[in-house]
């Protein structure tokens, strides 16, 4: 009888990645035996696979709420649960069911016949929660490619569409490019120390005065990886193409869950190499600067919305990497508030573009264009847009302007002042393309006469309301944020 309860612990902290895969290949069956049998006469049920796959989502972020082991390890310390994992698998999970149901109305509306598509969403949400609690490099290496398999499938799911088998075809091929890299890496690191668990590097790295040579290069190439996922400059070419090619659906997606879970990995390795060369740090600040410099230039020149929000989003992984140059605790809370923050204001955004969808419209691509004369149409639609894009540029005093500020002061207190100017200068360029667009909303006169658009769904609105009022609640009471942010850097850095 004791060796029943022997894994009873590591059976709990893994029971909400347990019940998604379950239900994951549950919802397969489904679709196989109900949408190619004939019996059924071969039922279209992309939309109730859908709506089951929002289900098991919703469950799964109840699991991990309600599971009694809130600290733990498990499988010899490859999998950790704490108040980081917790709260970046409940972000992830809200976030994708935020997705999924902004794009339903694409799929009713384009007739996609597919369910394999929310099989692929699933998985990629399943290696996320495996990436999140990852404390091992082995672990972390096949989750991350689980995410990016499933990645590389949804940029090129649109196969009549040559723009989405080019953006496929780009991600995959860079993508296995720095997956390489991050495994060469891994393998001199396992060379260099002999284990690959965080726990006992960390261990191995503070009795060490000095590393050598390959182990420099290992860990180098594991930032670059992690840098790659993060469309960090200069490896951010992937982003904007990819974004673009895209279909709307994944678009969206792969803007707003994924960034989370590759930034607790790239915390949970940097914490174990903090107290051994200051070498990263400046690697983070270059990477920093460069993201910040590409993000605020080159959109300037960008006329579609998809690849404007592209370059918007390395310029705030920009702001992210300004964090991570000096880790203190103040820096990570900032960090994961700017994610956090950044995420819910990406979901309100993203649902309003997906809303812009013209009857008469040939291309499903919208442009800066396709504001014009918003306010006159939906004026309601218009001022939500607004204030999001008011919120990314950091406008005082909206929820955007507390997440960029607490950055600022923490590079400021570390006595970054040089670059900490340079990047506030720089974000100021960045603001003029968010006003660039809102002139488009208000002040631009449409040329069109008449202009219609497809109806709003019930559940579209809804994702979008309730992110906008998260935005209003979080800058009334910034509190609740702020109290996450903390708890996840203490948890993480004690």
């Amino acid at each position: 009888m004791t060796f029943s309860y022997l894994f009873e612990n590591n059976i709990k902290l893994v029971l909400p990645e347990i019940f998604l895969a379950c239900s994951i290949l549950s919802i397969l069956m489904f679709g196989c035996f109900t949408g190619f049998t004939k019996f059924y006469k071969y039922p279209i049920i992309s939309l109730n696979t859908g709506y089951l796959l929002i289900l098991v989502l919703l469950f799964t972020s109840f699991l991990i709420v309600n599971n009694s082991l809130i600290f733990g390890t498990a499988f010899n310390g490859c999998f950790v649960v704490d108040w980081l994992a917790i709260i970046s698998k409940v972000t992830v999970l809200i976030s994708s069911i935020a997705c999924l149901l902004i794009s339903m109305d694409y799929i009713n509306s384009y007739r996609i016949n597919s369910f394999e598509y929310f099989i692929v969403v699933a998985l990629s949400v399943f290696g996320q929660l495996i990436l999140i609690s990852s404390c091992d490099f082995v672990m972390a290496y096949i989750a991350l490619e689980i995410q990016s398999f499933c990645f590389y499938l949804m940029a090129s799911f649109k196969r009549d569409s040559a723009h989405s088998t080019e953006a496929g075809l780009k991600y995959f091929l860079l993508g296995s490019f720095s997956s390489t890299l991050l495994l060469f890496g891994l393998s001199l690191i396992y060379g260099g120390f002999g284990t690959t668990n965080f726990s006992n590097l960390s261990i191995l790295l503070f009795e060490i005065s000095d590393l050598s040579t390959l182990s420099y290069l290992g860990f180098t190439m594991v930032f670059i990886g992690l840098l790659f996922k993060l469309a960090a400059a200069p490896f951010h070419i992937w982003s904007p193409d990819v974004y673009e090619g895209s279909p709307f659906i994944s678009t969206v997606f792969f803007a707003v869950v994924p960034k989370i879970s590759v930034l607790v990995l790239l915390l949970r390795v940097f914490v174990i190499l903090n107290e051994t060369s200051e070498i990263w740090c400046f690697i983070f600040l270059f990477c920093s600067i460069f993201s910040v410099i590409i993000g605020a230039f080159v959109t300037l020149k960008q006329k579609r919305l998809k690849k404007l929000l592209a370059y918007s989003g390395i310029n705030h992984v920009g702001y992210i990497l300004l964090g991570l140059s000096f880790f203190t605790i103040d820096s990570i809370s900032s960090v994961v508030l700017y994610m956090l923050v950044y995420m819910i204001t990406g979901v309100c955004a993203w649902g309003v573009i997906s809303m812009l969808n013209r009857v008469d419209a040939v291309s499903s691509t919208p442009t800066v264009g396709s504001l014009t004369g918003l306010v006159k149409i939906n004026p309601l639609l218009a001022f939500i847009f607004s204030f999001c894009l008011f919120s990314l540029a950091g406008i005082p005093p909206l929820l955007g302007f507390y997440a960029k500020l607490g950055i600022f002061q923490a590079a400021l207190n570390s006595g970054f002042f040089v670059m900490g100017s340079f990047i506030i200068l720089t974000s100021v360029v960045s603001t003029f393309y968010y006003i660039r667009l809102i002139k488009s909303i208000y002040f631009e006169n449409t040329s069109i006469n008449w202009t219609f658009y497809k109806p709003i769904s019930a559940h579209h609105a809804v994702v979008v309301c309730f992110s906008f009022f998260v935005i209003v609640l979080a800058f009334y009471n910034p509190l609740l944020l702020g109290l996450l942010s903390q708890k996840m850097a203490l948890t993480l850095l004690f």
